[in-house]
């Protein structure tokens, strides 16, 4: 099913990037031996080894800030660096595709913005006419591909990393919920809710569209700086090596203990955020971080007390 893009990989490409960028030995025999536990695979490997970040954004002069075109993200996956939701999804489907995968895309709604979200769909996976979701670009730890052939209206439980959620049938469309217990940062950002869950993500599955339907609601993200979205105005990098969470969130450090709690700190000068970089970030260089930072529309506060 054509989807008006081009695969831009070869699978010979995409095997040498499993053993050689997200270190995923002997691929071929676990491709052959299930190929459902293989795609959960390669997801936990994203999640592990491209970070979603705000980095390369604010490192953009404005009048040169664009939506990626898929060679930018191709080389930018190479490089280890990842990207934002539609980059890190985008080159997904990019790999999926080499590696033998029926994926389409489809849109999705975040906090009230409609069809901004990139999103997966591999067809055909466990049986003829079967679809599970994929998503490794929301910086939520969906840790596998999710069954959207749940019988009722809520599907199982999940737990991956810190955070428990579930999905919800709502007429065409399926809900993404997650627990407000396990996701308190995302309850607070997204609605304030306090009720036991709250929507992250509407997902419209049955529609199945091309990589050009996004051009017009995800370019914004890019270009045009909205004090109500992180993308131009905040320095966050998240990534979840081991399976746990680490995130920088411009002076606050968000880490995930042993027992899965998700344990906050706060940096107290620009020489410590830059360190954190270093130490779970390597491969952003010093000098690019250094430009995100000075970014107009970043500010840090060095005051926030622990609890706060």
């Amino acid at each position: 099913m054509s989807t008006g893009d081009d695969i831009k990989m070869t699978e010979e490409e995409a095997f040498s990037y499993l053993q050689d960028n997200l270190h995923m030995a002997s691929a071929k025999q676990r491709r052959q031996a299930n190929r459902e536990s293989f795609l959960n695979e390669i997801v936990v490997a994203i999640h592990r080894h491209l970070p979603w970040h705000t980095v390369k954004n604010l490192n953009t002069p404005q009048e040169k800030r664009h939506l990626p075109t898929l060679e930018e993200i191709k080389e930018d996956m190479y490089d280890g660096t990842g990207g934002l939701c539609y980059t890190l999804n985008v080159f997904c489907r990019m790999l999926l595709q080499a590696l033998g995968f029926e994926v389409v895309y489809v849109p999705s709604d975040v906090r009230g913005y409609k069809d901004v979200h990139t999103l997966l769909m591999v067809r055909h996976l466990t049986a003829e006419g079967s679809s599970h979701m994929v998503d490794v670009g929301s910086s939520s730890p969906l840790f596998r591909a999710i069954s959207f052939d749940f019988e009722g209206e809520t599907s199982p439980v999940y737990q991956d990393s810190f955070l428990r959620y579930r999905f919800v049938r709502q007429g065409d469309s399926v809900v993404q919920e997650h627990a407000t217990s396990s996701d308190p940062h995302a309850a607070a950002e997204f609605d304030g809710t306090t009720s036991e869950w709250f929507t992250y993500l509407t997902i419209h599955y049955k529609r199945y569209v091309g990589i050009e339907f996004f051009n017009d609601t995800t370019r914004a993200f890019y270009t045009v700086v909205n004090p109500d979205v992180p993308f131009l105005t905040s320095l966050r990098c998240l990534a979840f090596p081991d399976n746990r969470f680490i995130c920088i969130k411009d002076t606050t450090l968000l880490k995930e203990n042993e027992d899965g709690r998700v344990e906050k700190s706060y940096f107290r000068s620009r020489d410590e955020i830059l360190s954190a970089f270093q130490l779970y970030f390597p491969q952003f260089p010093r000098s690019m971080i250094l430009i995100a930072m000075n970014d107009e529309n970043v500010s840090f506060d060095f005051n926030k007390q622990t609890g706060g």
